[in-house]
């Protein structure tokens, strides 16, 4: 088991999937404190009930699709609150409220 800290996991989520994808896990950790489990799911073999993945995220192995930055990203950045300071992470921001899509985080600046 490889633990990684939050900046090497955001830069690397790509690698660090395909290793997960071969049945490595993983631990995301912030402050070097654990914080996330990425785990392989095999479908087959799981039996699955509605609510089970209630409180966990599950990547499914197909996802891997980027989602390009375009200029009306990088400007929505400017109208963004000045709370967060992470640049790329005020970049996610902007493209998760333009592109209408979900962002989980564990960073109170960026929920809120």
């Amino acid at each position: 088991m490889t633990t990684v800290n939050v900046h090497e996991a955001k830069t690397n989520l790509s690698r660090l999937l395909l290793r997960v994808m071969n049945g490595e896990e993983i631990i995301i950790a912030k402050a070097g404190k654990p914080i996330a489990v990425l785990s392989p799911v095999n479908d087959t073999s799981v039996q699955r009930t509605p609510g089970d993945d209630a409180g966990q995220v599950v990547i499914k192995p197909n996802f891997d699709a980027p989602l390009p930055i375009q200029l009306s990203h990088a400007l929505h950045v400017y109208t963004l609150p000045d709370i967060h300071q992470d640049p790329f992470d005020r970049l996610l921001i902007a493209q998760s409220q333009l592109e209408k899509l979900p962002l989980l985080t564990a960073d109170a600046d960026i929920a809120r």
